[in-house]
Formats: structure tokens, sequence, C-alpha cells
């Protein structure tokens, strides 16, 4: 999805968070690893990620068109950037949500890209990504 992570760095993220998940420790660093992850995934998993969140997108905006009279497309997106975000904040608990909200995230951005939102995003997801990436490609050679 991201250029920024390659799809080595990608894997080793997912491998490195799901070890974190089976250990059920350190939830913060696994929801970063997992968004990491997320936006290192390439091939068909990002095709049908970008898909699954396009048709979440078009649900979403409809049943708000139909019940506020004007949709709100990216209200998905603002819900796991909210959860991963207060998740994520000291002196709070980083529960299993956050790293399903972390995986979200980047299909959601690239779903919603069209607003202002998306960009805003799809930016701060390059900056992480990169540097993540470039951490875990400084630490394991590459």
């Amino acid at each position: 999805m991201f250029s920024a992570v390659s799809a080595g760095v990608g894997v080793l993220a997912l491998a490195a968070a799901l070890f974190l998940f089976w250990k059920r420790s350190a939830p913060k660093t696994m929801a970063v690893l997992f968004l990491t992850a997320s936006a290192g995934v390439t091939g068909a998993i990002a095709g049908w990620l970008t898909n699954g969140a396009a048709w979440a997108t078009r649900t979403t905006g409809s049943a708000t068109a139909y019940l506020f009279g004007s949709p709100v497309p990216s209200l998905l997106l603002l819900f796991a950037l909210a959860v991963f975000l207060w998740d994520l904040w000291p002196k709070h608990q980083a529960g299993r949500f956050t790293s399903v909200a972390a995986v979200a995230i980047p299909p959601l951005a690239q779903a919603a890209a069209a607003g202002a939102l998306g960009t805003a995003v799809l930016s701060a997801l390059g900056f992480l990504s990169t540097a993540v990436g470039n951490g875990l490609t400084f630490m394991f050679g590459g």
C-alpha cells in the first residue's frame, strides 16, 4: 500500500506483532507493529483490504446520508483513529481492539483519500511507516 514500507519489513513487523499478540505483552508496541505491517501489505491481501475498506466506507456514507441527510464516509476512519490514538496516549491501556484499529487504518485512509482527512492520515502513515520500517531495517539489516 505504501512505498515507504517494503513487503519484507511488513512481514517482519507482522511476525513481531503476532509474537507479541501470542505472548500477550507490549500492546502499544504491538499496535504500532500491526499498523506498519498493514501499511506494508502488498499483493492480493492489499487488494482485499482496500476493497473491503472501500465497501465499508461506501456503506457508512450511504447509511449516514439516510440517517442524517448528509454522507459521512470517513466515519469508520475517524472511529479507528480515535480508538488507536486514545489507546496509545500516555496513561491509557491498549487492548486487543487497538490492534484491529491499527490494521484497519491504512485501507480506510486509502478509501477516504479523496477528502482532507484521508490525505492527512495517509501523510502521517507514510511518515510513521517510514520511521518504523527504517528502524526495523537498521535492527535486522537490509
